[in-house]
């Protein structure tokens, strides 16, 4: 099975949507403010979603722009170096926001990535372009994946300890975390370096 199934990345998207729909719903004032790693320190549960949503935001662009014959050009990010400057600004930007609005953006992009992959072909999910933080180009479908797995995966954990809660069980894990991301991952590998390193390739942190 082609792990970039439109089908099933469809089905991660929504299922993330869902998850997190759910998460931010139950969300009290006050847990917004707290941190997301111990010892009260890395971003707060805000800033994390802050920067869940740039980067969803970011993966739908890369996406769009390649299924239209154009080249990717995100401002303020032209090379992997670029990322913790932009990650900040990103967050920056969104300060002034009520939370309500940066979560139902977060979420309304999943929605778009969803409805946009469920209409394409496994083809046209082959197809590559470059983003300026990969160290290969990389295909519209792991541009897909990567917008279910960043928050579904890189971020679940730092986004539940910041609650003080958990974002889902064994049970209710969406299948990008068994289905799609594994091949992300996978895909992402990129050799770098004199001594040929693999790195995942999964920069938007």
């Amino acid at each position: 099975m082609n792990a970039f199934d439109p089908d099933i990345l469809a089905a991660d998207l929504l299922e993330v949507k869902r998850i997190f729909a759910a998460f931010f719903a139950a969300r009290s004032p006050a847990d917004w403010q707290r941190h997301t790693e111990s010892h009260n320190r890395g971003w707060t549960l805000r800033e994390t979603t802050s920067h869940l949503d740039a980067v969803g935001q970011a993966y739908l662009q890369a996406a769009e722009a390649a299924l239209a014959g154009q080249p990717c050009h995100i401002p303020g990010m032209l090379q992997r170096t670029d990322l913790p400057a932009w990650n900040q600004r990103q967050i920056e930007e969104r300060a002034p926001r009520p939370i309500t609005d940066i979560c139902d953006s977060f979420l309304s992009t999943l929605q778009q990535a969803a409805d946009s992959v469920a209409r394409l072909s496994p083809a046209v999910l082959n197809q590559k372009t470059v983003f300026p933080v990969y160290h290969r180009p990389i295909s519209v479908g792991e541009l897909f994946a990567g917008q279910a797995a960043h928050p579904g995966l890189v971020h679940a954990a730092q986004v539940a300890r910041g609650a003080g809660s958990i974002l889902y069980g064994s049970s209710t894990r969406p299948r990008c975390c068994t289905v799609s991301s594994p091949a992300f991952f996978t895909l992402c590998r990129s050799p770098i370096g004199p001594n040929g390193v693999a790195v995942y390739g999964l920069p938007l942190h």
